[in-house]
């Protein structure tokens, strides 16, 4: 016969939900962290507006937190999962008009991807706390904290999709204005590469900022001079004849560009030029027309999911903190239960 395990509790308590109201509170917190959380995100990319980005983060750590409460807090897995399809629901309801009387399809499959994840993530993190002897918070966290996270940003990642590919929000504004965006928080990187560059004026000032580095780092070849000469360097010249030859360079790289920009113009602003390349290369991809939402799909996923990669222990460190301190005041309570196993030995 097989041998049986035994595990005899010697708690005084049975670990089950108690507090209805507490569940409901918990609950409502969760519903309204994942409506906050997509209505900022829709206003977000609806908008490109930076007013929302912030508020949008904080309402997405906010639903996080109340996630990781309701795990550790809530014992039903039945509970968990009508709490995490209300999650869900309440996302919906920031799509009305999407729902009902028109129906997206894609829209419900995220919703539906999304619920997938959190339920699963949730049920994974209750066995991991179920059979543990201690409660580790930290450990537990890890364990179903990424799950709901990548379910979340599924979900996201279709509404971006069907904003701008399917309902027609993206417009040439916001796109000129996302470009200039990037262009104008990424000139400190290009200031390290490249001292005094500009990259919010002209196309003919960009490029005279490249031929002046360029230039600078250059030894002049000077008959009866030796190389390592003061004499040879480029800066030793006068200014009026450095500006002639960087005013040569800067023409050389106009010409180089027009090669392969046959409407180029000198005057025109670096973070237009840089949206008619974008658009330009996007419209080639009209023949394959799924490739570039895929594309802008995956580049979203992926770079969010890398940002919170970096901010899971800080998600989890705010939702420990706030553990304990509902503890404390009483919210909730540990409690022991010791267990037992019957084993066999040699005598």
């Amino acid at each position: 016969m097989t041998p049986s395990l035994q595990i005899t509790s010697e708690s005084h308590e049975a670990e089950v939900d108690r507090s209805v109201w507490k569940i409901l509170l918990l609950g409502f917190l969760g519903i309204v962290g994942s409506f906050a959380t997509f209505s900022g995100f829709l206003r977000l990319i609806s908008g490109l507006d930076n007013v929302y980005f912030w508020p949008t983060v904080l309402a997405f750590a906010f639903f996080l937190i109340v996630v990781i409460l309701q795990v550790f807090f809530i014992k039903g897995l039945g509970k968990l999962s009508l709490i995490a399809f209300l999650e869900v629901a309440a996302a919906l309801a920031v799509f009305p008009d999407k729902v009902y009387p028109e129906t997206s399809v894609p829209l419900l499959i995220g919703a539906f991807v999304a619920f997938v994840f959190i339920v699963e993530a949730m049920k994974h993190g209750r066995n991991f706390v179920l059979n543990g002897i201690k409660l580790h918070f930290f450990e537990t966290t890890r364990v179903f904290l990424p799950k709901i996270v990548t379910g979340f940003l599924i979900f996201l990642s279709v509404v971006l999709y069907l904003n701008y590919f399917e309902w027609g929000k993206f417009t040439e504004a916001m796109g000129r204005r996302l470009v200039s965006g990037t262009i104008t928080a990424s000139e400190p990187v290009a200031r390290v590469i490249v001292p005094g560059i500009s990259l919010n004026g002209t196309v003919r000032n960009l490029l005279r900022s490249l031929a002046a580095e360029k230039l600078s780092r250059t030894k002049l070849e000077i008959p009866g001079v030796s190389a390592g000469s003061p004499e040879t360097d480029f800066r030793s010249l006068p200014q009026k004849d450095q500006n002639k030859f960087i005013d040569q360079a800067t023409d050389q790289l106009l010409e180089v560009l027009k090669k392969q920009f046959v409407d180029l113009n000198p005057v025109q602003g670096t973070a237009d030029f840089a949206y008619d390349i974008v658009a330009k290369y996007f419209n080639s991809f009209n023949s394959s027309s799924w490739i570039l939402p895929l594309a802008v799909s995956f580049i979203f996923f992926f770079t969010v999911k890398s940002a919170f990669f970096l901010l899971y222990w800080f998600v989890a460190l705010l939702a420990f903190i706030i553990f304990k301190i509902l503890v404390v005041f009483g919210f909730a309570y540990f409690n022991l239960e010791t267990r037992s196993r019957e084993f066999t030995l040699l005598s």
